[in-house]
């Protein structure tokens, strides 16, 4: 009795030992649809890194589904900044805030030839193993902006989620105010055939003091656009991609925003820390971008989108901001940030991460 004992241990020992070393993540270099590219991984998710377009993360993938628009036009090239024009290769990716046309206080892009069209340097912080991990640093932008960003991704084994460390520093001789803005461009065409998919839903917080009479702020577009659904009595704030443009702020004290893909049942959920009594760009934490069809004032100038998929193409945004930080010169400000994989409906994704509104 007592060798069965010592044979099941040493068994169950050999068992774990082999589930924990098949438990990895790695990085390498790949290409990706004609990119140079990072991949880190591990056995439940991908992510795809190309830093000589602005350092953005390209593509998302879990259990096959990959989340983030590519455009496919511009796939595999690295294109030079024309003035005026902005290179929209689509992923994710870090800017200055606040966005605006009034004045050097104010971030006037995209395009931009060196946050979000420079190339990035990066360096291979951890290969393999329990987590692995990148740093990806920005061309210092001393003349417009003032700062530089870096961004550190990992990966842990076992999970299918990402982790960000969002740096930016002044690397100007002058103090700057900026914040932190984290873009994220989901993929809204159709998955099973043409058009834009009419099944995508996206989520965060209301915040039952906001500064905003509805709760929410219509920044572009449409006041009364029907892809904003609040949900007062949850304190939840729903839009509905319809390919309609649009864009709306919240001051969202909850610390998440989720898409829904109610055709594949594929979720993203992001996460962010929110501090309350902080100035936020545009009075906002979380901003959600529908692209599509429609007319927008911009940089004192009416935008007509065309309802033209090459033109406008299916996707919206998930974007984050930090609160609004003055650095004075060589001074750095970080921003954690994290992503997870899901699949399922909206009650069994509430239950799951625990998303609510704020009460």
């Amino acid at each position: 009795m007592k060798r069965c004992s010592i044979v099941l241990f040493a068994v169950v020992a050999i068992c774990c030992l082999g589930a924990s070393a098949l438990a990895q993540c790695k990085v390498e270099e790949t290409p990706y649809r004609g990119w140079n590219a990072l991949k880190l991984s591990n056995e439940l998710v991908e992510l795809y890194v190309v830093p000589d377009i602005g350092g953005r993360i390209i593509q998302f993938v879990f259990e096959g589904h990959e989340y983030l628009f590519v455009n496919d036009s511009l796939a595999g090239k690295v294109l030079p900044y024309k003035e005026g024009e902005w290179n929209n290769y689509g992923g994710d990716k870090l800017w200055p805030a606040p966005q605006g046309w009034d004045g050097p206080h104010q971030w006037p892009g995209p395009g931009d030839p060196i946050l979000d069209g420079g190339r990035f340097t990066y360096e291979i912080l951890q290969p393999q193993g329990k987590h692995a991990s990148v740093r990806l640093t920005s061309p210092p932008d001393k003349e417009s902006t003032g700062i530089q960003f870096s961004r550190i991704i990992t990966l842990k084994a076992g999970q299918p989620e990402v982790f960000f460390e969002n740096t930016m520093t002044n690397v100007s001789d002058r103090t700057v105010s900026w914040g932190i803005w984290s873009v994220t461009q989901i993929d809204a065409s159709n998955p099973e055939g043409e058009g834009h998919n009419d099944q995508l839903d996206f989520y965060c917080a209301l915040n039952p003091r906001s500064t905003f009479p509805k709760k929410y702020a219509v920044l572009y577009g449409l006041v009364n656009n029907f892809a904003w659904l609040p949900d007062y009595k949850r304190n939840l704030f729903r839009g509905h991609y319809n390919y309609l443009v649009g864009k709306v702020g919240i001051d969202s004290p909850g610390g998440w925003l989720a898409s829904l893909d109610g055709k594949t049942g594929y979720v993203l959920v992001q996460r962010y820390k929110y501090f309350p009594g902080k100035r936020y760009p545009d009075d906002s934490s979380v901003e959600f971008w529908v692209n599509g069809a429609g007319s927008f004032i911009a940089a004192k100038k009416l935008i007509e989108s065309k309802p033209d998929p090459q033109k406008t193409p299916y996707l919206f945004e998930m974007e984050i901001l930090s609160p609004l930080v003055t650095l004075s010169p060589r001074q750095s400000y970080t921003f954690k940030t994290e992503w997870k994989a899901l699949k399922g409906d909206l009650p069994a994704l509430m239950k799951e991460v625990g998303l609510r509104g704020e009460r």
